[in-house]
This record gives C-alpha cells, sequence and structure tokens, in this order.
C-alpha cells in the first residue's frame, strides 16, 4: 500500500464528509500524495427511470455548484503545500466513487460513513458498504465522532489493531498494517476471534472447556509466527485472541486496546448471505466507533479485465 501516491477523499458537504476530509489532508501531508476531492452529484428526477423537465439544466446547475463549493473548501480547510485537484460527476454515489478509483488509480479512498439501521440497512444498505465492496483499493471509512475531541486528527496511528482469520485476504491486511505500524512507529495488535464450545454462566463469565482452551493455545501460537514471519521489528507487534462473535469480538478488542485505526481484510460474499449478514468487514464497519481500513484481495479474474472509458 505504501508510499500513497494519490488519494481520492469523497465528499458530500456534510460535517462527517469534512472529519473524512481532515484525515485525508493529513495523509497526503505524511506521505507527499496528491489529494483529489470528489463530489457526486445526484441525478435530478431520475430515480425511477423518468427525466424530469429541466432535469438536464438542473443537474448542469449543480455540478458547477459543487465545483464552486469545492473550491471554497479548499480555500477554507486544506492547507498550502498539499497538491489538490476536484473531481465532479452526477450519477450512483457508490458505481461512480468506484469509476473514480479506477479511472485515477488511487492508492486510498478515504469515505465518511453514518451506517444505516433496520429496514432501510437490510434493502438498501449504506453507500460506504456498497463502496467498499465494489471498490479496488484499499478504504478508510471515517465514522461521525459527535465529541469535538474525538473531531481532533485519527493521525498519528499509535495503536493499531488487524484481526486475521490465517487466510491469503487477511495476511494482505497484516501487510498492511505493518507498513501503516512501522511508518508511524505504532503498536500493532493481531487479533484472531474464535467461536467457543463453552456455555455461558448466569453470572456472564464463560466456561473454558479444555477445547476452547486448546483452540486459544493454537491461534496465539499461529499469531506469534505470523508475527515474526510477516511484521518488522518497528510496527511493535503483539498477539491477541478473543472468543465469541467476530465482528463484535472486533469492536471489544478496538476499545480494549484503544485503537486508532481497524485495519481489516474484506473476503466478500454473495447473494442472499451478503443480503442478510455481508461480510465481517462490513458488519464491523456497521457497528465500529473506530476508523476502520478495508483491504481487499485482489482477483486475477477482475484485474484482467480492463475496463474502457468512453
Amino acid at each position: 500500500m505504501l508510499p500513497l501516491k494519490r488519494i481520492l477523499c469523497s465528499i458530500d458537504f456534510s460535517d462527517v464528509s469534512y472529519q473524512a476530509l481532515e484525515a485525508a489532508i493529513q495523509l497526503a501531508k505524511d506521505f507527499d500524495a496528491e489529494l483529489c476531492l470528489l463530489h457526486i452529484a445526484a441525478p435530478v428526477g431520475r430515480e425511477f427511470g423518468v427525466e424530469a423537465y429541466g432535469a438536464v439544466e438542473a443537474d448542469a446547475e449543480n455540478v458547477v455548484a459543487a465545483r464552486n463549493r469545492l473550491a471554497e473548501l479548499i480555500a477554507a480547510r486544506v492547507p498550502e503545500g498539499v497538491r489538490t485537484r476536484t473531481l465532479n460527476r452526477l450519477g450512483n454515489a457508490a458505481s461512480e466513487i468506484e469509476s473514480a478509483v479506477k479511472e485515477e488509480d488511487a492508492d486510498l479512498l478515504v469515505i465518511a460513513t453514518r451506517g444505516l439501521t433496520g429496514w432501510r440497512h437490510l434493502v438498501f444498505g449504506s453507500v460506504t458498504e456498497r463502496t467498499v465492496r465494489m471498490a479496488s483499493c484499499p478504504v478508510l471509512a471515517i465514522h461521525d465522532r459527535e465529541d469535538e475531541k474525538e473531531k481532533n486528527s485519527i493521525l498519528p496511528f499509535r495503536k493499531i489493531l488487524c484481526p486475521t482469520d490465517f487466510s491469503e485476504p487477511s495476511r494482505l491486511a497484516v501487510a498492511t498494517a505493518s507498513e501503516l505500524a512501522g511508518h508511524y512507529g505504532a503498536m500493532l495488535a493481531l487479533l484472531h476471534v474464535t467461536w467457543t464450545t463453552s456455555n455461558r454462566l448466569p453470572s456472564g463469565e464463560y466456561e473454558i472447556a479444555s477445547y476452547d482452551q486448546l483452540k486459544m493455545s493454537e491461534a496465539h501460537a499461529k499469531l506469534c509466527e505470523l508475527i515474526a514471519e510477516s511484521t518488522p521489528f518497528t510496527a511493535h507487534a503483539h498477539p491477541f485472541v478473543r472468543m465469541g462473535n467476530t465482528a463484535e469480538e472486533i469492536e471489544r478488542a478496538a476499545e480494549a486496546e484503544d485503537a486508532d485505526l481497524i485495519v481489516i481484510a474484506t473476503h466478500g460474499t454473495s447473494g442472499w448471505h451478503r443480503m442478510f449478514y455481508g461480510s465481517v468487514a462490513e458488519q464491523v464497519l456497521r457497528v465500529t466507533k473506530f476508523p476502520i481500513l478495508v483491504v481487499h484481495a485482489p482477483s486475477p479474474v477482475l484485474n484482467s479485465k480492463a475496463r474502457v472509458v468512453g
């Protein structure tokens, strides 16, 4: 992943997207990367395939207005010395963001997330989740931090949590987390979550059976091997094993570690399973309050097909 050369930041002019912008600015400064601010305008009156009267003119006006707002945003928030430019597109947010990622050959996408709950999430999901699913580069998702102290920059990273299930995609996430930890001199916690076979006691404590202890011991040993093989000394890595629901335990581990960032791989799911559950990365994205960097496993089939843009 490193060094970052081009960072794409999606802006919808909301407060949380400005928090994402602050993170993108800091990363651009740290790596002397180019920062590209992207705004997607929604087409007027075309939600149901029907073009409203005057829609073309209204769309053109919206694009011009967005271009002006982005220029004002750069003047107000982006310090001199950060190479910055803007992109304006029209259409479906997630699709247009992914298209921009490919066309710009972005090394990183920074995006804000609010999340949806209940039936809205089940049917629609969120723009960020759809973007994470489709993006061809790592995605740094920033959650809305209402507390003024929490709105301070997430950088420099001091504590990074990286969950792993020892699969090849998760090893890519470990490599990415190690790069970041090495660059910032951060502590790196490698986490593996395993299911428990024990029954939960009324007191809330788990009765750890011998089989559970064996699973935890084996996971700890594999984490130590992974640290020795894949993380530099400067990453200050240590193993961390928990038992329970994967997404929930990742969030609890991030709280216990007081993490600045979660780095996680996405394997992707499809069909009814994705509709009801999503991937672990999406589940964590949905519940966490921490910044989360989602790393995608490369797909030889998909990557071999070049997209022609007219």
